[in-house]
């Protein structure tokens, strides 16, 4: 992810408590990048990022203050509520985190002119079909996957340039439960999204 200059990004995840955020933290500072790690309420290890951070994402004036104090050279943003049922349950709190946050987020990655990618899922289709394209237009049959495809537009009206991985179920042991060594699905091909991640981000830093 570094730059022709050498000189190392300074990368936020969100959710970095999470299965994906944790791997995404991990190669990005064994690449050498400087880490912000966010999480409301799970621990983080301390050698999972160059800085940890409890915040709640609902809150703007601290959003804001992360931004200003830390100010990240790129996003990786991968926090949502992810229980469909609870999506279900709770249409609101599943709007307020799964799309407002995300527009938030979006908006500042515009006004400091940084990089940012966007966690989606694959949900955001009704799976009739299967080996979607980008170009195929999305038919969510569930809260979750209506909010995800709305956090997607409503990100890329804020933030043309940022990006957009639809990603399937992820499973596998989570960093953060120290389960360092567990592996994660193939299917998902972690490393290499990560590396595409660090390529795209590089582009901008």
């Amino acid at each position: 992810m570094q730059n022709h200059t050498s000189r190392p990004a300074k990368v936020l995840v969100t959710s970095a408590s999470g299965l994906l955020g944790a791997r995404v933290c991990r190669e990005l500072l064994d690449q050498g990048n400087e880490v912000i790690a966010l999480s409301q309420q799970t621990p983080l290890r301390e050698d999972l990022a160059t800085y940890r951070v409890r915040l709640d994402l609902c809150d703007k004036d601290m959003l804001d203050s992360l931004f200003q104090q830390f100010r990240p050279t790129a996003v990786i943003h991968t926090a949502a509520l992810a229980d469909p049922q609870l999506c279900e349950e709770q249409p609101l709190l599943s709007r307020r985190l799964n799309v407002e946050v995300s527009r938030q987020i979006a908006q500042r990655c515009q006004i400091n002119q940084i990089p940012m990618v966007f966690t989606s899922t694959d949900l955001v289709y009704d799976g009739e079909r299967g080996n979607y394209l980008e170009s195929d237009p999305v038919s969510p049959i569930n809260r979750y996957g209506e909010h995800k495809a709305e956090a997607e537009r409503v990100i890329l009206d804020a933030c043309p340039t940022a990006a957009v991985f639809r990603l399937p179920l992820l499973y596998g042991g989570g960093l953060v439960c120290h389960l360092a060594n567990a592996p994660v699905a193939q299917t998902v091909r972690g490393r290499k999204a990560i590396i595409w991640l660090q390529r795209r981000i590089a582009f901008k830093c």
